[in-house]
């Protein structure tokens, strides 16, 4: 069988590929398709150190990323080209993909959108360009709210046209390697787990919200003992409840933008700043 860590040997076929993964997945009994943002970070570490081999995380470390690279002769998730499942099933096979549990977690647009402002416009945004250098304006760590969601509106509604490779990683950044890191961070979170049908083809999908309940859950499906999950929330240095970085103009544009979320897994904006207009009786 092909050794797909030998950087020596040409990339391995697809059959070849398919038939080291689905040995290597044999050992595993989940696998975490992780959407950024929606406090993945302390599960991921929870997971890592209780889990050990019994869960798959797609994205975790460099090594895992150069890994799936190695096993296709292309880069489609780094690029954006297709979902984490269709992805994780080319690259097992379908019948090692259908045979584990696959979970996720998503979280309230609104919210996320804001956790997104704080990461990607920090100076120190894993993209190995400034906020200007990826073709935005202002200066970094120096964005307010308002200003990142109208100038990432423009980007995802294609009304701006950037360089080629404006915000790409450079290629001895960790884990996000070629990757479009604006594009990952803000698209539809439904996009990362649905299939070429545009079905959702994860097994169980909890909530932010939720976060221990429904991590609970999944620790139970995988048979391990669970802990006490702190929220990571992408929110360091905020106090504040996310609806008092709102106003009624950019809560109608979060749900332009995050329409499919927003529908899917049904969630509303949660107005405990009171910057909405009262509904009449």
């Amino acid at each position: 069988m092909v050794n797909i860590f030998d950087k020596k040997l040409d990339a391995p076929t697809k059959e070849e590929a398919q038939a080291y993964a689905s040995s290597f997945l044999k050992t595993y009994g989940g696998i975490f398709v992780y959407i950024p943002q929606t406090g993945e970070t302390n599960m991921i570490n929870h997971l890592h150190a209780t889990a050990k081999n019994n869960v798959f995380m797609l994205g975790l470390t460099e090594f895992w990323r150069r890994h799936l690279e190695r096993l296709v002769s292309r880069r489609p998730l780094n690029e954006g080209q297709v979902s984490s499942v269709d992805y994780l099933k080319e690259v097992f096979g379908e019948g090692e993909f259908n045979r584990v549990f696959k979970f996720a977690f998503v979280r309230n647009p609104w919210s996320r959108y804001v956790a997104n402002w704080k990461y990607l416009s920090h100076v120190s945004a894993p993209t190995g360009r400034t906020w200007k250098d990826r073709g935005y304006s202002d200066d970094a760590g120096k964005v307010s709210f308002e200003s990142f969601v109208k100038q990432t509106e423009k980007r995802l509604l294609g009304h701006e046209v950037y360089p080629p490779s404006y915000d790409l990683i450079v290629e001895d950044t960790a884990m996000y390697a070629g990757m479009k890191v604006d594009e990952y961070f803000l698209r539809s979170q439904k996009s990362h787990i649905v299939n070429s049908s545009g079905d959702v083809a994860v097994d169980f999908v909890g909530k932010f919200e939720t976060l221990q309940k429904d991590y609970e859950y999944v620790c139970k499906q995988l048979s391990i003992a669970p802990q006490t999950i702190p929220a990571d929330t992408g929110m360091a240095d905020f106090n504040d409840h996310y609806s008092h970085y709102y106003t009624p103009e950019l809560v109608e544009t979060v749900k332009t933008l995050c329409k499919a979320d927003i529908d899917y897994f049904k969630y509303e904006f949660d107005d405990r700043a009171g910057i909405l207009p009262k509904k009449k009786k």
